[in-house]
């Protein structure tokens, strides 16, 4: 399959496409490289690219959507900024229903 080239396609309109937040779990070390290889190759072949900010070496823990993932005890907790923002978000909706 042949990279996108957006100057083949312009069209007046741009569109940048982001695939972010996914995470890839393995059970054993070798196939979590095997896994992280077949993803990133793959988005090359779509020709996208990786952002470098992402965590891409094997670990069994990482945070992940506002979860911080513990894979080696099967956990996932919830952060305190997230847990801060769900805080928030509910309490507005509290107020916003009692003066409706």
């Amino acid at each position: 399959m042949e990279p996108y080239d957006a100057e083949k396609t312009k069209r007046g309109v741009k569109v940048p496409p982001y695939m972010e937040d996914f995470l890839v779990i393995a059970k054993t070390q070798t196939e979590a490289f095997l896994r992280r290889d077949r993803v990133s190759g793959l988005l090359v072949r779509l020709g996208l690219f990786r952002n470098e900010k992402g965590h891409w070496d094997p670990t069994q823990l990482v945070k992940h959507l506002g979860l911080e993932v513990d894979l080696k005890d099967g956990l996932f907790h919830v952060t305190e900024t997230r847990l801060q923002r769900v805080h928030k978000k509910a309490k507005a909706l509290i107020c916003r229903a009692a003066r409706e």
